[in-house]
């Protein structure tokens, strides 16, 4: 019976030892699990935070580069404006250069030419009216053809007005021929002249006493020879071939 007694106190013991250790350990278990949740509270709300400056300074990131390119596109288009108005003012100032300038002159120019066109069919109609119903009324008419055709022919006093002509109204077009094709003969340069003011074939080849056959292998080598030589202003020469 004794044994027996000191057994459950023993026991009891033992059981009371074991029960507070066990509740201290709960204790521990408890408070470290509540350590741990406190600390990841925290840290998800430290990561919201970060993730809220992260977006934030995304966003403002984002924003700043747009704003640069968006000043930069103004002051492309700033530019752009500025230099289509300075191109503006100077073609209208170029216009108003030609218009109180070379404009005058080369209207005075054309109408001088029309003028001497009309003058040349009165001075046929004039022939035509003094020889109407006469026998010899072709060879007046005739006679009076010839003369303004060699009047036309003396290229020595028509070359330098002719060429003058052509310069004020095509952009020096005979000075740059004569500059950049100094390999041609003064006949070329006299076809290609006769071809500006527009004379066919036919007609040049009257007034250079040559067949026309002659004017068309002269004017297709004086075409070859700008292909060959390809100076500076050679579309402007070929445009003379069309």
């Amino acid at each position: 019976e004794s044994a027996l007694i000191h057994l459950e106190k023993s026991t009891a013991k033992v059981d009371k030892e074991l029960m507070d250790a066990l509740k201290e350990s709960l204790a521990l278990t408890q408070r470290d699990y509540y350590e741990s949740k406190y600390v990841i509270a925290n840290c998800k709300v430290k990561n919201r935070t970060l993730t809220f400056c992260l977006i934030i300074v995304s966003v403002l990131l984002l924003s700043g580069i747009i704003v640069v390119i968006f000043i930069q596109y103004i002051k492309h288009q700033r530019e752009e404006k500025e230099y289509c108005l300075m191109y503006a003012d100077e073609v209208k100032r170029q216009l108003e250069a030609s218009k109180n300038e070379d404009y005058p002159a080369l209207k005075r120019k054309y109408v001088d030419l029309y003028k001497s066109k009309f003058e040349v069919i009165g001075s046929l109609y004039e022939q035509y009216s003094l020889f109407d119903g006469k026998k010899n009324a072709e060879h007046a008419i005739y006679k009076a053809v010839t003369s303004i055709v060699n009047d036309f022919k003396e290229e020595s006093a028509n070359r330098e007005i002719i060429e003058d002509f052509l310069n004020s109204g095509m952009d020096d077009i005979m000075i740059h021929f004569r500059n950049e094709m100094p390999q041609l003969k003064e006949t070329d340069f006299t076809v290609f002249r006769l071809m500006a003011i527009g004379f066919d074939s036919t007609t040049i080849s009257h007034l250079l006493n040559t067949s026309v056959n002659t004017i068309y292998v002269r004017k297709s080598r004086i075409k070859n020879q700008i292909t060959a030589a390809d100076p500076e202003h050679k579309a402007q020469f070929m445009g003379i071939f069309r």
